[in-house]
């Protein structure tokens, strides 16, 4: 859930807790994200790979449970493990690595406008032909790229974050197709359980 002070607080969710014996303390539980929590994604990082291993990474022995459980058909077992678990944790990653790409975007477009005053109050440097000092151009960009260092990591680690998730995910859906069966779109399917939070 975002707030107007620009927070998320993201709760593992409840079918992972259950299914996980509550192997996760009460800090790791939750997530409160703030754009500083973005840029130093240090515990964010941490929170994803909690999700990660309780679902994706364990897929083989979710799958295993799921294949080694008589007391019902498997499809209701994949189906409440996938609803329980599995695509509640791609939400709250999804939700997590969204709500970093939209403050990276504030901040850039806040930066923009900074930097278009900043260089509007200092004076034009003079044109210098680069074939008598090579390096005038490249001292205008590099004061570029310190004034958008922190946004530009941000948006690295975005990119970073929606490939490994791209990656977990499409492992994720080989192991669970051969257990619980290919005849389903799992990430339509998923697609329609976010629209329905």
């Amino acid at each position: 859930m975002i707030n107007k002070c620009n927070e998320l607080r993201c709760k593992v969710p409840t079918g992972i807790l259950n299914s996980n014996n509550n192997i996760l303390t009460a800090t790791q539980n939750e997530l409160v994200l703030n754009r500083k929590g973005c840029m130093n994604p240090t515990y964010v990082d941490s929170f994803l790979g909690i999700l990660r291993r309780t679902t994706d990474n364990n897929i083989n022995q979710k799958t295993n449970k799921i294949l080694n459980d008589d007391s019902q058909d498997i499809k209701p077992r994949c189906d409440q493990f996938i609803r329980e678990e599995l695509y509640p944790s791609w939400a709250v990653r999804n939700r997590i690595i969204d709500f970093c790409a939209a403050e990276a975007g504030l901040l850039k477009e806040k930066l923009i406008t900074e930097y278009a005053h900043l260089n509007a109050e200092i004076e034009p440097a003079p044109i210098v032909d680069a074939r008598i000092d090579p390096y005038a151009p490249m001292d205008l960009d590099n004061r570029e790229k310190i004034f958008f260092h922190d946004v530009m990591r941000l948006e690295e680690w975005v990119r970073n974050q929606r490939q490994i998730e791209q990656i977990v995910k499409l492992t994720t859906l080989r192991t669970l197709g051969k257990v619980c069966g290919n005849n389903i779109d799992y990430i339509k399917a998923f697609e329609e359980f976010r629209c329905s939070l």
